[in-house]
């Protein structure tokens, strides 16, 4: 079937060859621009306008869709391919369903599988997994029982995510968080479930027992005593530059466009916003469940406490079976905190810089936009915010266990209204001192300049983060400053500094313009 090895089959052409001791005839069909090539066994394939198998070892049941391609010594059976997704290079894929833009290859091998848009495996085992979109596993380790239906995450050399046997049946999974990153050789003993704690990574040679965590942005390593040891928020408070650097990645890399509403969503939206609130309640509970908030800060950490160890579910809600030091409960304080208050000001920024952007910033401008925001009371002297308890931004998230909400089912995944409306609930909650106490014009001004230091502080630690890596390679690798892009020059720095810029200036404009039309003078 390749054509005589000078051309291939375009077709579209049906071809029936009864096999000996076959009950029905082999049928592929080939569509206008596919091609068969150099390929010894093919049976009950479909190859779609432009799809190929090229060298391949054995295809059979496939259904290979416009622009796929099965090539390089592959085996193949029982698989669906969509739109330009490949199997390649000696790999093995059985009972497989690859969507958009996914690709097996080199040296894989996977079986009763999805594979989401943009992902890629290569080098490794999957078996029995929900692998998500712009997932990556690119040397050798293995996946067994995995949903990862978000994806966006790494696996590490030699990690082992997997058995799903408990001695008696196999029939326990792995529920995995967007971006998780598993480190060099991590174990994970099932189940577990990491769907509340995205972005986390599991550092080098840990092993996690099986357990719930419910702490995004996390860092897991290995403890004293035994037992693992999380720091909440780590990856915001110590490597934003890492969250930078991946939504500009995510948005840059999706090559998917048919499934552009199934890979586009931002990194901080209101479900990882409600997360957020919700580990930074259980946080601040761990201290003031036995009495220590009146006595310390508003962590609620006194002198007496540095030394505190927190260990497990008993002590902290959705610490699993790990233990979190005082230290890396204040670090999730601040860092959770920080996000929240940072992603909700920035949509009130963003909202009245729209609103104001064409009447030279006249107060008057900035007052009905205000009350078109639905935050008019702000420019009343006087008047106080109504309380939102009722509707607190992380009183969705809970113990139960549940998968979150997926993002583009949020409703402000595509209507800017209704993620105003979180951004908006999400002000009142976090930020009732200025809110409520505060005369109009003096409570807009606070919440603006709150803006513009949170990203102002966002930018330096995103610098901070890269520079440290600068540091440590210049003191121990041979001309590293002179091979290496430096912090100052790095583009997802510049960028985090260009953007602060930014909400510097738009913040400066309209402080002005509310003193120069008169009717905040009085109260600025």
């Amino acid at each position: 079937m390749d054509g005589g090895g000078t051309g291939g089959i375009v077709a579209p052409l049906v071809s029936h060859g009864a096999a000996p001791g076959t009950s029905g005839p082999t049928v592929n069909v080939l569509c206008p621009g596919s091609a068969i090539l150099h390929t010894p066994r093919v049976e009950h394939v479909y190859l779609g306008p432009g799809a190929r198998i090229d060298s391949a070892a054995s295809v059979a049941s496939c259904l290979l869709g416009p622009g796929s391609r099965v090539e390089g010594g592959s085996t193949v059976s029982h698989a669906l391919l969509q739109w330009e997704a490949s199997i390649s290079s000696g790999s093995d894929a059985h009972h497989v369903f690859l969507m958009e833009r996914s690709a097996v290859g080199p040296h894989s091998f996977t079986a009763n599988a999805i594979y989401g848009p943009d992902s890629h495996v290569s080098g490794g085992e999957v078996h029995c997994t929900v692998f998500g979109p712009n997932a990556n596993s690119h040397h050798q380790s293995l996946l067994i029982g995995i949903l990862w239906p978000l994806g966006r995450g790494n696996v590490g050399y030699g990690s082992n995510v997997g058995s799903n046997h408990t001695g008696r049946i196999p029939d326990q999974e792995t529920s995995v968080g967007e971006g998780t990153f598993w480190g060099l050789g991590s174990v994970i003993k099932f189940p577990v479930d990491l769907t509340h704690s995205p972005y986390t990574i599991i550092a080098a040679g840990v092993q996690l027992p099986p357990q719930r965590i419910r702490f995004p942005f996390s860092l897991i390593t290995d403890g004293p005593g035994g037992m693992n040891q999380i720091t909440p928020g780590w990856l915001l408070q110590y490597s934003p530059y890492t969250v930078a650097r991946s939504e500009v990645k995510f948005a840059n890399r999706r090559s998917a466009k048919r499934h552009d509403f199934y890979t586009g969503w931002r990194i901080l939206r209101p479900g990882v916003v409600d997360m957020l609130v919700d580990a930074r309640d259980r946080l601040l509970a761990a201290a003031k469940d036995d009495g220590r908030q009146s006595a310390g800060d508003e962590s609620g950490t006194r002198k007496s406490d540095k030394k505190r160890v927190f260990k497990t579910d008993r002590a902290v809600d959705g610490l699993g079976s790990n233990q979190l030091v005082e230290k890396g409960r204040t670090i999730g304080i601040r860092a959770y905190t920080d996000a929240v208050q940072r992603y909700a000001l920035r949509g009130m920024l963003e909202r009245i810089a729209a609103a104001t952007a064409t009447d030279k910033g006249a107060s008057s401008s900035i007052e009905q936009a205000l009350v078109g925001l639905g935050l008019g009371n702000l420019m009343a002297t006087g008047a106080s915010v109504p309380s939102s308890s009722t509707t607190k931004a992380g009183s969705s998230a809970s113990s139960k266990v549940d998968w979150p909400v997926l993002p583009w089912n949020e409703p402000g995944h595509a209507d800017d209204d209704a993620l105003w409306a979180h951004q908006r609930t999400t002000i009142l909650n976090e930020l009732p001192s200025i809110v409520d106490d505060s005369d109009g014009g003096v409570a807009l001004v606070q919440l603006l300049d709150r803006c513009a230091a949170l990203e102002d502080d966002h930018a330096e630690r995103v610098h901070k983060s890269k520079s440290r890596d600068d540091a440590r390679g210049a003191k121990t690798v041979p001309g590293y400053a002179a091979v290496h892009i430096s912090a100052g020059e790095d583009k997802v720095v510049l960028a985090a500094r260009g953007e602060a810029d930014e909400v510097r200036g738009q913040v400066e404009r309209i402080k002005r313009a509310l003193v120069w039309g008169g009717a905040g003078r009085s109260r600025l």
